[in-house]
């Protein structure tokens, strides 16, 4: 759907919604948002909001997404004190050549945003649990990467 007049302060006052209910960093699936927070509003529409608040132009903000151990459930949490690293780009594949020495570079510079992750997070047990969460995840993307670029 496109932002027009009508829709662009609907979607401000969402923003807004789940941005002061989450700033308190504690775990929520969507629905837990949705009958939390004062306006009606969709789980897929929360799950936009979360979504745009990683985006540079509303904050960057670093929103981590863990299962619940329910098939399909997850619970976010929002971390205005961390920003969302920027995405690594590969370069597009002219062929079906595969571009290791790119692949390469692109997995050194997630184990580069790994470690400076894990760096930031050595005062105490929760802050170590974060760490190997974002590192499992990096790691996850390096795997995804290297499985695109060989196919």
């Amino acid at each position: 759907m496109t932002e027009t007049a009508t829709t662009t302060p609907r979607l401000s006052k969402q923003l807004e919604a789940v941005k002061n209910l989450m700033a308190d960093r504690v775990w929520r699936t969507l629905p837990d948002i949705q009958s939390a927070i004062p306006l009606e509003a969709s789980t897929q529409s929360i799950s936009a909001r979360l979504r745009d608040l990683r985006k540079k132009k509303f904050g960057n903000f670093l929103v981590e997404k863990r299962s619940t151990g329910s098939e399909g459930l997850y619970e976010y949490r929002l971390d205005m004190g961390q920003f969302n690293p920027e995405p690594t780009q590969m370069p597009a594949p002219t062929s079906k050549t595969f571009d290791g020495d790119a692949v390469f570079r692109a997995a050194e510079e997630l184990v580069e945003r790994a470690q400076a992750c894990s760096l930031d997070f050595v005062a105490g047990d929760a802050e170590a649990a974060r760490a190997q969460d974002l590192t499992a995840k990096v790691i996850t993307d390096i795997v995804a990467l290297v499985k695109e670029h060989s196919a």
